[in-house]
């Protein structure tokens, strides 16, 4: 076998940044069961880490913790390394690791709070899978928490032939070829079958998402020799054997049972615990799960988790949907919908619209402990708060100028560092652009003269309703794209602490 060992490795993987791997995403998910990870100094390693853009946000954002990140594929690490050192960044390494034949004892790295593996487990063979739990035996601390995510049964089920074509395509074609190939012959069966994609729902409208989707991501997911679906028991089996508990799941809707249809809590109340946690499964049809495994159990009991609750600001969401606080506020997480005018809730968003609501302000409303972790959850979950920590630091405005000067030579970054909630926020192309040519000017028609250049040089096209917009009307179109948008986009950065 070769050295990638089924891998797809003809091509490099995207330069994402995963919102539910950064610190304080999985912090709050473990807190919400009882146990408290540390926020600062700790030590965090992605046993996956790509191109290594997530992982960098993450050390941009705790200056004071220490971070390391493994890959396959030298060119990831490349990237990863050239990009940290130009961005001056001294709390993170990266390295070139195979967790069949690399030989972790020698590196001497110490053990880890933060363990990621993430999409990993669908990605490699078993052989490789149990290797990789090898790795993070390790990796973790006592107390530490290792989040493992991947792909389910749930909704792939009529993704697979589809994969398996484009899979059969690959190995006599390049991934992107290969790719279209499978869609176009899909399209083809379509016409002489008119039905066929009707008759499979999921796999249509997944189909057309691919049009606007990463062809990086595409060629991985669907052109991996090694891709598997995964249960949780299957998971529950490996990591049992080198000693984790299951703690909870980062989609943080489904840790309340209250949320679940009662019917439901009464048909699997007489089961044990593994087998009620699968037919939980089954109903929620999560097709992405992301689960947290803890080397130990929850100690932490009522006090502590207030004192730290007292350490967390809410800030509105960066795509924070429009809500008008007359009527319910919507949450939908799968199948759970819930249509709710609590008045917490309400208080939060109402409260958290500007600079941020302290935390310890809502402890003394009238409700328990456990009501007030349910209620910001849901709201973390359903994209209307992000909370932040008090010790976070406003990004780096040197840093910032580095990522946008890379974004303005062509780089596919679509993401920068917000610091006040150890996050980053992601814009589109004419947003990014526009904020890289106004970073050291003020004057409007100085900017929208810079964007035009920036987009010339990048070789990007502007189209308004499928057509290219050119001359004098994108500089019209700019405008008014300053003025409508640009300037909001620029207020919510301040706040978020990405400017």
């Amino acid at each position: 076998m070769s050295w990638s060992k089924g891998y797809f490795t003809d091509s490099g993987y995207t330069y994402g940044f995963y919102p539910q791997l950064t610190p304080l995403s999985i912090y709050w998910a473990s807190l919400i069961k009882g146990h408290i990870l540390p926020i600062e100094k700790f030590r965090y390693i992605d046993l996956g880490c790509g191109q290594g853009y997530s992982l960098i946000m993450n050390a941009i954002n705790h200056p004071d913790a220490e971070f390391v990140g493994f890959d396959l594929m030298p060119e990831h690490i490349q990237h990863a390394t050239d990009l940290s050192t130009r961005l001056g960044l001294e709390n993170i390494k990266f390295y070139e690791f195979d967790f069949l034949d690399g030989d972790y004892e020698n590196l001497k790295i110490s053990k880890f709070n933060y363990v990621i593996a993430h999409g990993i487990t669908t990605w490699v063979n078993l052989e490789v899978r149990h290797a990789l739990s090898k790795i993070v035996d390790k990796a973790i601390k006592i107390g530490g928490v290792f989040h493992n995510s991947y792909n389910t049964p749930y909704f792939w089920q009529q993704l697979i032939s589809f994969q398996h074509l484009a899979r059969t395509f690959s190995l006599n074609n390049d991934g992107s070829s290969a790719i279209n190939k499978a869609v176009k012959y899909y399209e083809f069966v379509n016409q002489l079958v008119p039905d066929f994609l009707d008759s499979n729902p999921y796999l249509r409208d997944k189909l057309k998402t691919f049009k606007t989707q990463s062809k990086d991501y595409l060629i991985h997911e669907y052109c991996n020799q090694n891709w598997r679906l995964v249960f949780f028991s299957d998971e529950y089996e490996i990591n049992s054997k080198i000693k984790l508990n299951y703690l909870g799941s980062m989609n943080l809707t489904e840790e309340f049972d209250e949320h679940l249809p009662k019917e439901l809590l009464d048909e699997i109340k007489t089961e044990n615990w593994l087998t009620q946690k699968i037919m939980k499964d089954t109903f929620l049809s999560t097709s992405f799960k992301h689960d947290l495994w803890i080397k130990g159990r929850p100690q932490d009991v009522s006090s502590a988790i207030l004192t730290e609750i007292n350490r967390l600001i809410i800030y509105p969401h960066w795509q924070q949907p429009f809500f008008d606080l007359t009527q319910p506020i919507k949450i939908k997480s799968g199948p759970i919908e819930i249509h709710t005018k609590n008045k917490l809730a309400q208080y939060i968003l109402n409260n958290s619209k500007q600079c941020g609501l302290e935390l310890n302000n809502i402890l003394n409303f009238n409700e328990d402990l456990d009501e007030i972790l349910r209620i910001i959850s849901i709201l973390i979950d359903s994209k209307y708060i992000s909370i932040g920590f008090e010790k976070c630091n406003k990004s780096n405005s040197n840093i910032l100028k580095i990522i946008l000067s890379e974004i303005a030579e062509g780089k596919p970054y679509n993401f920068v560092p917000a610091g006040n909630i150890a996050s980053a926020v992601d814009l589109d192309t004419i947003g990014l652009i526009m904020l890289a040519a106004s970073i050291n000017i003020s004057n409007k028609s100085e900017i929208l003269d810079s964007t035009i250049e920036i987009l010339k040089k990048r070789k990007n096209k502007v189209y308004s309703e499928d057509e290219e917009i050119l001359g004098s009307s994108l500089y019209d179109y700019l405008s008014k794209f300053y003025d409508k948008k640009f300037i909001e986009i620029k207020n919510k950065l301040s706040v978020l602490g990405a400017i």
